[in-house]
């Protein structure tokens, strides 16, 4: 994939640390958390740095960062965006066991009907469990 020329044509400066972050996030079958991240990357990569590209492209919509709790964050590549698929919330599966989130966009998140004077802005799904790979390991 041409990274290099897909931040740039979104206005965006397109540097050696992006490209290989969106690299590491489209090779990734699942979202991946930063610390998952820093050991695909095969070089020392400045945590600061990571976190403000991290934090930067997913302002953007680049990349669809899921918060499943304070301590575990993933990050996956937006399709929308260098596939031209349409984005859409959806609930996200959180194992228990080993802590990979997996995209479930099979369940879209939709618009709640609020009490007056209310205003929904977003809304996330977080289904916890336990993995298929995790359950098989148990049998």
């Amino acid at each position: 994939m041409n990274f290099s020329g897909f931040l740039r044509d979104n206005g965006i400066k397109a540097t050696r640390v992006r490209i290989r972050l969106l690299d590491i996030l489209y090779e990734a079958q699942y979202p991946i958390q930063q610390k998952e991240i820093e050991r695909r990357w095969g070089e020392d990569i400045d945590r600061v740095t990571l976190y403000r590209n991290l934090k930067t492209l997913s302002n953007l919509s680049i990349i669809h960062k899921i918060e499943v709790s304070e301590s575990v964050t993933s990050y996956k590549l937006s399709s929308h965006n260098y596939l031209g698929k349409q984005y859409a919330e959806h609930a996200h599966f959180h194992c228990a066991v080993c802590n990979k989130v997996i995209c479930m966009p099979q369940y879209k998140v939709g618009e709640y009907q609020m009490p007056e004077g209310f205003k929904q802005i977003k809304s996330k799904i977080i289904i916890e469990g336990v993995c298929k790979w995790c359950n098989n390991q148990k049998s």
